[in-house]
């Protein structure tokens, strides 16, 4: 269940983005949503795209930081359930990252030109929610935020049918 998973990893960060004074929320995950995949990949993603998102999605100008994780399902006419799509997404107001540079900074151990914080990390982040994507048959999409400001990396995956019997969360 894709709602209940990334509300749990959303929580799980909870704690390091108040530590940040970043304001993180979470919108579209009201209605139950099953989809076919690995939860740990699933996880990683999210968890990998928060990581970057509060780390790296500060805004310069004084604005407050702020992330946001959505899940929203694609309308498809004549697919309302099973087979339809849910694009799950992670949204910043920071400083986005230039397309030019998307390519690059997907490879293992690269980051952005503007990234000068010898702590920020080590460039696997963006290489592993690659690898993910791929291995959940998803894509990454780059986008600026809204307003053009900001970064909005999202996948989309595959509405399934919830299942007969209730599965162990």
């Amino acid at each position: 269940r894709l709602d209940t998973l990334v509300r749990e990893v959303v929580m799980r960060h909870m704690p390091k983005a108040m530590s940040l004074s970043v304001d993180l929320g979470a919108e579209g995950l009201d209605e139950p949503v099953w989809v076919m995949g690995q939860a740990a990949l699933i996880e990683g993603v999210v968890g990998n795209l928060l990581d970057n998102a509060l780390r790296h999605g500060r805004p310069t100008g004084g604005a407050s930081p702020c992330v946001t994780v959505g899940l929203a399902r694609l309308p498809h006419p004549g697919t309302v359930g099973a087979g339809a799509q849910v694009v799950l997404s992670v949204t910043d107001n920071g400083p986005g990252i230039d397309p030019a540079q998307q390519i690059r900074v997907q490879a293992r151990w690269a980051r952005s030109d503007a990234q000068t914080d010898v702590n920020a990390g080590f460039g696997l982040g963006l290489s592993i929610i690659k690898a993910y994507a791929h291995l959940l048959k998803s894509r990454l999409q780059w986008e600026a935020g809204p307003q053009g400001t900001g970064l909005r990396i999202s996948l989309s995956l595959t509405v399934v049918a919830a299942p007969a019997v209730p599965l162990h969360s």
